[in-house]
């Protein structure tokens, strides 16, 4: 398929000024279970638990940026289709580890994976 694999700055450089989940909200359900492609290689299946979004951004070609938390890879999506729905993969890139930011500058973003990480460590591995 073709997913761009990113180095942690490069995918933080394509985001800026998209804007966190947290501000904007939102509840996209109806893509409950609809695959993508993660840069890890492996089709998943999009939750908002296992997969939760971190960022937003606006606009018609709007895309969200969602945590892969089996293999620890942020992946930036779109939503497509109304009464068929799919996703899109754009870009992707693997954190880093826990104990250095994973690897983030972006403190927007590391904001948001420690805030998920800690209501939801019970339900992904390896947290």
């Amino acid at each position: 398929m073709g997913l761009e694999v990113l180095s942690i700055n490069d995918l933080e450089s394509r985001v800026e000024g998209w804007l966190p989940f947290s501000q904007v909200g939102g509840n996209p359900m109806q893509w409950h279970d609809v695959p993508f492609e993660c840069g890890c290689g492996e089709i998943h299946y999009y939750n908002n638990v296992r997969t939760p979004m971190l960022l937003v951004k606006e606009g018609k070609k709007g895309g969200v940026v969602i945590l892969s938390t089996e293999c620890k890879h942020l992946n930036a999506i779109q939503f497509k289709g109304f009464f068929n729905f799919s996703i899109v993969s754009l870009f992707s890139c693997k954190l880093g580890d826990k104990d250095e930011s994973f690897g983030l500058q972006n403190k927007e973003l590391l904001a948001e994976i420690e805030d998920l990480s800690s209501r939801f460590s019970d339900s992904w591995e390896g947290w």
